[in-house]
């Protein structure tokens, strides 16, 4: 996705990451429906170029990069100078529902990199996007005209940017979760193939006082269970690495 105005000052990298330029303003058409091109600034001293949206092969946080084979346009290209009129982009444009309730401007637009429709704004009455109350997402479909300078969107389809960030705090904990989860089970294993048939070097009790392991005993696949419902499996793993050093020091004093 490609979100306005963020994309703003964002790197310009070739395939094969060759910096091209800045991006330096954005080309809308139908009335800011869909995001055709982007305004590049190679340097200093060097006229503008057009990249189109279909030749971008990724956006990243403040890069683009493109796709193999781009080539810029001209600024001058014809087929681009209706759209480098002033007044296209929908950003600060004020918006009202359909039941003329005033909303704010739009602070941010957000268009799908695969072909450059308008995906959501997001507005606010502060001069930034809030998550705060009088914060909303529009989708796209759901905005009905753009009159002049003014947009009119579907009263009953505004989405509260606060329940917006609830539901994506809501999915980031349950990916959390699932990550802290797999890691757990990953250590898990690992602890398992390091301890058995080594040693331990002390008891391990649970709760209640029964014994998971006495010392001195082989930790066999038993005693793994054992220690995991009891929650003393990462006991039992400090048993055996201590138990296979003292083990070692035994026999080199044996030896000695």
């Amino acid at each position: 996705m490609i979100l306005i105005p963020r994309i703003i000052d964002a790197r310009v990298l070739s395939n094969d990451q060759v910096n091209i330029g800045i991006v330096t303003r954005t080309l809308l058409e139908a009335e800011g429906r869909r995001l055709v091109a982007l305004l590049i600034k190679p340097g200093p001293f060097k006229r503008s170029r057009i990249l189109v949206v279909s030749d971008i092969a990724k956006v990243g946080d403040d890069k683009i990069i493109l796709a193999e084979g781009s080539l810029l346009a001209r600024k001058k290209d014809p087929r681009f100078r209706p759209l480098l009129r002033p007044g296209t982009s929908l950003i600060g444009r004020k918006v009202a529902s359909s039941k003329g309730k005033d909303l704010g401007k739009v602070r941010l637009a957000k268009y799908k990199l695969e072909d450059g429709t308008l995906e959501s704004i997001s507005i606010s009455k502060n001069a930034f996007v809030t998550f705060t109350r009088g914060s909303y997402i529009v989708e796209g479909k759901d905005i009905l005209s753009f009159t002049g300078s003014e947009i009119e969107v579907k009263a009953e389809k505004l989405i509260k940017a606060s329940s917006k960030l609830t539901e994506q705090m809501s999915t980031l904990g349950t990916k959390m979760f699932k990550l802290k989860t797999e890691a757990e089970g990953l250590v898990s294993s690992r602890e398992r193939s390091f301890i058995i048939g080594k040693t331990s070097s002390y008891d391990i009790t649970d709760e209640t006082g029964d014994k998971v392991i006495e010392k001195g005993d082989i930790i066999t696949a038993d005693h793994i269970s054992r220690a995991t419902e009891a929650k003393r499996l990462h006991h039992l793993t400090l048993a055996a690495g201590t138990g296979g050093i003292r083990s070692r020091f035994q026999k080199w004093k044996d030896k000695h």
